[in-house]
């Protein structure tokens, strides 16, 4: 077929401005859905990291001052100064249950200088009963931060 007239170069010519003003158009429109989507896609992760940062930062502070206060708590500071001592034992013990139910955490560990007795519960209460695991040893790896 051939195009032969103004009314078939006018075909011609409209076909060819359409596709290249087409062109254009989807590769603006490609280009500006492509930078939104950047942009939303990074102010939607800033916002996470920050709601995700304040979380863990008042869960830590939470826990932070928790742990001051059972440290210098009287009932764990007796059975501190006399390990033997069922009854400090007994109270110690059932705050340091408590306080991993307050702070919202998994476990909880003593252990003592003297005696190097570790002692170790979890949330679920699992070695109550039997919370003195082990003696710790200072020449195996596994004890080694002690």
């Amino acid at each position: 077929m051939t195009l032969r007239g103004l009314r078939g170069r006018s075909i011609a010519v409209s076909a060819t401005v359409f596709l290249l003003v087409g062109t254009v158009s989807a590769l603006l429109t490609f280009q500006f859905m492509r930078s939104m989507s950047l942009s939303l896609g990074k102010e939607y992760a800033m916002q996470h990291v920050e709601h995700h940062s304040n979380t863990l930062s008042s869960m830590l502070s939470t826990n932070i001052r928790l742990a001051q206060k059972i440290t210098t708590a009287g009932l764990l500071l007796s059975w501190l100064e006399n390990e033997s001592d069922e009854v400090s034992k007994k109270r110690a013990l059932k705050l340091m249950n408590d306080s991993v139910n307050i702070a919202q955490a998994d476990s909880w560990f003593v252990a003592f200088k003297e005696s190097r007795h570790f002692y170790f519960d979890d949330k679920a209460n699992l070695f109550r009963g039997k919370e003195l695991l082990k003696q710790l040893q200072t020449d195996t790896s596994e004890d080694a931060w002690f």
